[in-house]
C-alpha cells in the first residue's frame, strides 16, 4: 500500500523512502508517541461493554476532531501525499489511534495496566501536538498508512491466501475489527497490492507481485526503526490473551529459585540498618520470599519498586501477611526512570530483569541513586542451551518458522556473562565481583511453560515478529498442546534445564570519578 511511485523507482529511492520512515518512528518515540492501531484494537477487545470506555471514547473523539479541524486543509495536503491515497475516515482514525495508543503505552510503562484515562489522554494530545510540529501531518499519515499496510498484508503473506469471507471477517486479522478490514481490502484491491481471484466458486484474497514486494520492504523498515521491537515491549498488553488464566508462579517453572533468591541476599551481605532499593522487584519473591526485608533489619530501610500495579499488588499482599513490616515501603516506578535522588540509597539491586529494559540505562539508574561507594547489583539469568530433543519437538513450529527465514534460532534474550560485567564497567562501576550459580528449570505444566517462555522471558521474539497476531495466538495454543504430548513421551529428568545465571556486584566510585 505504500505509494507507486516507490514502487517503480530504483533501489536507491526505497532506501530514501526506508530511511524517512525510519526518522519519523525515531522523531515519534522521542516525542512520547506510539502510533500503533493494532493495540488499539487489543484495547477495544478488552474493554468490550464497559461503561468508562465509551465515556473516554468521546473525550478521544473530541481531540481527533479537533487535530483534524486544525492540520487537514485539503488544498494543501493532498498533493504532497504522493500516490497514497487520502482518506478522511482513515485520517480521522489515525489522529484517534495515535492518541489511545500513546495514552495505553504511558499508563502501561507507568503501571503495569491496560486502561486509559482522561490524565494520560491529554498527555498524548500535548505530545502529539509536539511531534506534528515537528513532522508535519503528511508523515504521520504516511507512517499510520505503512503501519496499517504491514499488518493487513502480513497475513497474506504468511498464508498465500485468504478467502474474501475470512478477510472480510478478520479470521487471520485479529484483533482489526470488520469495519476497518472492508477499507483495508478496497484501499489494497486500488493500489493494486491486492488481487481477488475465483478458486471453485470461492473468491480468494491474495497479494500481487507487486503486494509482496512492498510487504517485505515495510517489514524490513519497521523491523530496522524498532517499531515492532517497541510492539513486543508491549506484549504483556495485547501479545497472548489465552494466557489470562495461567498465573504461573516462579516455584512452578523455577522449583530452585527462592532458595537461589536467598543465596544471592546472603552472598550480597547488606549491612543491617542500611536502605536498599530493589528495584524490579514483582510479587516480592527476593523482597520477602528470600528475606532481603530481614537483612536489612528493623533499623534499616528497604524501597522495593516495580512498574507493574498488579505485581505491587501481590507484594503487598506478602507484606500484610507479614504483619506489615514497617520498613518496607513499595513504589510503583521503572528501573530506567527512577524517582529518587541522586545518592540516597545504600545499595540498589534487583533480580531477573536486564532482558526487560536497555540494560546500560537501567544499570546508570542505579548506579546515579546510591551515594558514592555504595553498591550496585544484578542476580540475572544467562544464555544457555535450547538444543535438546524434548525442546526441539516441543518447540518446532518456532524452529520450523526460523528455517523458513534462514535465522539462526538462538531461542532466549538473554545476556551472556561477558555482557553483564562490560555493562557494569561502562556504566562506571567499580570493585566488581561475580558469582555463578545454576537455576532448574521444570518443563513441566505445557501453559505455564509456554506463558513463562515467551511471554514472560520474551524467548524467540525475532520468529514471532514474523507472524500476524492471529497467527501468533494459534502457535501458542499449538505450543501449549506439543507441551501435552512431549511431557508424556519424556521422563521428568529428561526435561529439566539448568540456566546459568550470575550474581555480580560493583560499587559506585567514592573518589568522584564518574560519581
Amino acid at each position: 500500500m505504500i505509494t507507486q511511485r516507490l514502487d517503480r523507482s530504483s533501489t536507491g529511492v526505497k532506501l530514501v523512502e526506508a530511511a524517512r520512515i525510519q526518522k519519523n518512528v525515531k522523531q515519534m518515540f522521542a516525542a512520547g508517541v506510539f502510533v500503533d492501531p493494532l493495540l488499539v484494537h487489543h484495547y477495544f477487545r478488552y474493554c468490550h461493554e464497559r461503561p468508562a470506555c465509551s465515556e473516554l471514547e468521546t473525550v478521544v473523539a473530541e481531540m481527533a476532531e479537533w487535530f483534524y479541524g486544525r492540520y487537514v486543509h485539503l488544498d494543501m495536503f493532498s498533493p504532497s501525499l504522493d500516490n497514497i491515497p487520502f482518506s478522511s475516515a482513515v485520517m480521522r482514525r489515525c489522529f484517534e489511534d495515535s492518541l489511545r495508543s500513546t495514552a495505553l503505552a504511558d499508563v502501561y510503562e507507568e503501571s503495569g495496566r491496560m486502561e486509559l484515562t482522561c490524565d494520560a489522554l491529554q498527555r498524548a494530545q500535548s505530545k502529539l501536538t509536539q511531534l506534528l510540529a515537528k513532522i508535519g501531518i503528511e508523515r504521520l499519515y504516511k507512517l499510520y498508512f505503512a503501519i496499517l499496510a504491514h499488518d493487513v498484508m502480513q497475513p497474506l503473506y504468511l498464508h498465500r491466501k485468504i478467502t474474501e469471507s475470512d478477510f472480510l471477517q478478520g479470521i487471520y486479522h485479529y484483533p482489526y475489527s470488520e469495519r476497518d478490514l472492508d477499507t483495508y481490502l478496497l484501499i489494497g484491491l486500488a493500489v493494486s497490492s491486492f488481487r481477488l481471484k475465483h478458486n471453485d466458486h470461492v473468491r480468494t484474497v491474495q497479494l500481487t507481485r507487486l503486494g509482496t514486494t512492498r510487504y517485505l520492504w515495510l517489514h524490513d523498515t519497521l523491523m530496522t526503526s524498532s517499531y515492532l521491537q517497541k510492539r513486543v515491549s508491549l506484549s504483556r498488553i495485547y501479545q497472548f490473551d489465552n494466557f489470562e488464566a495461567a498465573e504461573p508462579t516462579l516455584d512452578t517453572i523455577l522449583p530452585n529459585g527462592t532458595a537461589l533468591n536467598r543465596e544471592y541476599v546472603q552472598w550480597l551481605k547488606p549491612q543491617a540498618g542500611s536502605h536498599v532499593l530493589e528495584v524490579s522487584c514483582g510479587n516480592g519473591g527476593l523482597t520477602f520470599d528470600a528475606g532481603l526485608y530481614q537483612q536489612v533489619g528493623p533499623n534499616g530501610r528497604l524501597t522495593a519498586v516495580d512498574v507493574s500495579y498488579e505485581a505491587l499488588e501481590g507484594a503487598q499482599r506478602k507484606w500484610r501477611q507479614l504483619q506489615c513490616p514497617p520498613n518496607v515501603e513499595m513504589v510503583a516506578a521503572s528501573v530506567e526512570q527512577l524517582p529518587f535522588a541522586d545518592g540516597v540509597f545504600d545499595a540498589s539491586l534487583g533480580s531477573g530483569f536486564l532482558q526487560f529494559y536497555h540494560p546500560k540505562k537501567a544499570l546508570e539508574e542505579m548506579r546515579r541513586v546510591v551515594v558514592p561507594g555504595g553498591m550496585v547489583s544484578v542476580f540475572q539469568a544467562l544464555q544457555f542451551d535450547i538444543q535438546k530433543p524434548f525442546f526441539r519437538d516441543w518447540f518446532e513450529p518456532l524452529f520450523t518458522l526460523a528455517r523458513r527465514h534462514n535465522s539462526d534460532l538462538s531461542g532466549t534474550p538473554l545476556p551472556v556473562r561477558a555482557d553483564v560485567v562490560g555493562w557494569f564497567q561502562q556504566v562506571g562501576l567499580v570493585d566488581i565481583e561475580a558469582q555463578t550459580a545454576n537455576m532448574m528449570w521444570v518443563f513441566d505444566d505445557p501453559q505455564v511453560v509456554v506463558q513463562h517462555l515467551i511471554s514472560e522471558v520474551r524467548s524467540f521474539q525475532n520468529e514471532l515478529l514474523r507472524l500476524p497476531w492471529g497467527d501468533l495466538r494459534s502457535v501458542v495454543s499449538e505450543l501449549i498442546a506439543r507441551g501435552r504430548d512431549v511431557i508424556r513421551e519424556y521422563p521428568y529428568h529428561e526435561r529439566v534445564m539448568f540456566v546459568p545465571s550470575l550474581m555480580i556486584k560493583g560499587r559506585r566510585p567514592s573518589n568522584g570519578l564518574l560519581s
